[in-house]
C-alpha cells in the first residue's frame, strides 16, 4: 500500500488533507440539514417541521424547525468542551477516532430517524463528534507537523473548512 512509504513532508501533509476533510464536516452537516428541511419524503416523516401545512401554527413550527437544525451546534460545543477533558487523557489520535465514531453514530441515529426526539438526540451526537473533531484536528496536525510547514498545514484545514461553508 502506498501510503506505507510515506515519510517527512508526505505524511504531514497527508495528515493535514486528512484532517482538512474531517473539518469539513462542521459546514457540511449544516448544509444537509438544511436541503432536507424542503423535502417532502422529510416533511411527510417529521410534519412537526413542516411549517408550510395547512393550520399550523408556523412560529411554533418555525422554533421547532430552528431548534433541530440549531441543536447540532450544541452538540459542538459538548464536543469541544471534550476535547479539553479527554484530548490529553486519552491522546490525540485515539481521540480522534473516538469522535469519529460518535459521529458516525450519530449520522446513522440521523439517517434512521423516525421519530422528532430522535432526530433531534442524533443531532447533538452528531454535534458532539464534529465539535470534537474540529477542536483536535488543528492540534494534531499542528503536533505532527515539522516547525517549517507547521502554520501552513493548520492553515490547510481551516481553508478547505472556510472554502466549503461559502
Amino acid at each position: 500500500m502506498f501510503l506505507q512509504n510515506l515519510r517527512g513532508n508526505k505524511l504531514s501533509l497527508a495528515i493535514a488533507l486528512a484532517g482538512a476533510s474531517a473539518w469539513i464536516l462542521q459546514g457540511y452537516d449544516q448544509a444537509i440539514m438544511n436541503g432536507l428541511l424542503t423535502m417532502e419524503t422529510f416533511e411527510k416523516q417529521f410534519p412537526t417541521l413542516n411549517t408550510s401545512r395547512p393550520g399550523v401554527n408556523k412560529e411554533h413550527a418555525t422554533v421547532i424547525e430552528g431548534t433541530v437544525v440549531a441543536i447540532y451546534e450544541l452538540g459542538c460545543v459538548l464536543g469541544c468542551v471534550a476535547s479539553y477533558f479527554f484530548g490529553d487523557k486519552l491522546g490525540r489520535r485515539r481521540f480522534i477516532m473516538t469522535v469519529c465514531t460518535v459521529t458516525i453514530i450519530g449520522v446513522i441515529i440521523q439517517d434512521t430517524s423516525f421519530h422528532i426526539a430522535q432526530l433531534i438526540i442524533a443531532r447533538v451526537i452528531t454535534g458532539v463528534g464534529v465539535g470534537g473533531i474540529t477542536a483536535t484536528v488543528p492540534t494534531y496536525v499542528a503536533e505532527c507537523a515539522p516547525a517549517r510547514l507547521r502554520g501552513k498545514l493548520v492553515l490547510l484545514c481551516g481553508s478547505l473548512a472556510f472554502l466549503e461553508w461559502h
